[in-house]
């Protein structure tokens, strides 16, 4: 069984999310670890050890500072290595930039312990495998990962991605590309409306309904919901689709 604890860390109420397989061997994978602060970040330490958790990875959706906050000193205290798009080294280099314009403390580097992977990528971790879905808009390496438990084949299927549900893979982390009734902003360094949309329509609608959407801000969602509901992807807001 896939176990999942969220957490709402810095003044962005950024949520990171702590993942594991029970009956796996206790290694578990931190999602955006935003925590910026000492209590925050006990808060996650003291989790993981009542758990009886051992950390392997870090995972990023992208590396907007929110969402890196905790990223650095994660890395110092576990020697984790950190696993991001390439995109991303733009998120980086303008990372000094937008601290200072939105009054906020430069993150902690971890230059040293990132780990390159590409669209469809899988990283196997305690029993879970984490699928890297590219999904460029919010940023320019912006990345969803799709989580299933572990099984004899890790072959990513081909033709419908609605297919993948039933193969085990139920869990989205969404990052900032899509939120529950909302979807992410592409104002920023790095950010395209267009791409965005494309994005969401042809790598994320096209799963399965009943994916689970766990999204880097606000409450959690489904594929479906979101399809149906979500005032920003209704027709009148689709761009002209291009393939990547």
């Amino acid at each position: 069984m896939i176990a999942v604890t969220k957490f709402k860390f810095n003044s962005f109420e950024e949520n990171s999310y702590l993942c594991w397989s029970d009956g796996g061997d206790g290694k578990a994978v931190i999602i955006d670890p935003g925590c910026d602060s000492d209590r925050d970040y006990e808060t996650l330490k003291n989790t993981i050890g009542s758990k009886g958790l051992k950390l392997a990875a870090v995972l990023l959706t992208h590396a907007h500072p929110d969402h890196i906050y905790g990223v650095g000193r994660l890395c110092r205290e576990y020697g984790l290595p950190v696993y991001m798009h390439s995109g991303e080294e733009l998120s980086l280099k303008v990372l000094g930039e937008l601290c200072r314009e939105i009054g906020h403390v430069v993150p902690d580097s971890f230059r040293d312990h990132i780990n390159i992977v590409e669209d469809n990528e899988i990283l196997s971790f305690g029993g879970l495998e984490f699928m890297a879905i590219a999904t460029p808009g919010h940023t320019a390496g912006g990345l969803c990962w799709l989580c299933r438990e572990s099984s004899q084949t890790v072959t990513v299927p081909k033709g419908d991605p609605a297919q993948l549900f039933d193969l085990g893979w139920k869990i989205l982390f969404s990052g900032d590309t899509l939120f529950a009734g909302c979807i992410g902003r592409s104002d920023l360094p790095g950010g395209d409306y267009n791409c965005l949309m494309q994005s969401i329509m042809t790598r994320l609608l096209t799963l399965d309904g009943r994916t689970d959407v766990l999204p880097g801000h606000g409450k959690g969602s489904t594929i479906a919901d979101e399809g149906m509901k979500n005032p920003f992807l209704q027709p009148f807001n689709e761009p002209e689709l291009e393939s990547f």
